[in-house]
């Protein structure tokens, strides 16, 4: 009986470690998003639509800005940053990227408004509104080059 104890201890301790092994290697833990080729995409895309947005504008003499000249473009660019923040949405553990992206959208908008409300836009200010809209982008960019590294290590 003490034999069949001691053989019952061992084997429990066996499947104690054998559990607790399978448990480390089966739960990792997740701190940061995989890298998603769809999200890199949409950044570059979205990217696109913005510089193509800004070398119309910067195309078009000053004196023929108007903002009726450009709203469809604001729409499409809309339309872009949106898909892109929901491709941000629908990736687990993604909400850096996904306010990131807000914040582009909310920027967007602003500049949008002020386009309206002026119905003008010059030259100096639409270089620097594209720069920080670029700087937000590449930023995002950046983020997902990074889980790219994380995960081919």
């Amino acid at each position: 009986m003490a034999k069949s104890k001691k053989y019952l201890g061992h084997i429990l301790k066996l499947l104690a470690g054998s559990l607790a092994a399978l448990i480390v290697t089966a739960c990792t833990l997740h701190i940061a998003p995989d890298y998603s080729p769809e999200t890199a995409n949409s950044i570059v895309g979205t990217e696109k639509k913005i510089d193509k947005f800004y070398a119309g504008l910067t195309a078009t003499p000053e004196d023929q800005r108007k903002f009726q000249a450009f709203s469809t473009e604001y729409q499409d660019v809309e339309v872009e940053i949106r898909a892109l923040i929901l491709r941000c949405k629908i990736e687990p553990m993604n909400d850096r990227s996904t306010e990131m992206a807000t914040t582009l959208l909310d920027l967007w908008q602003k500049i949008e408004s002020r386009h309206k409300q002026k119905d003008g836009y010059g030259t100096v200010l639409a270089g620097d509104d594209q720069e920080r809209l670029d700087n937000l982008l590449t930023d995002m960019a950046l983020v997902q080059q990074a889980l790219k590294s994380k995960d081919t290590k």
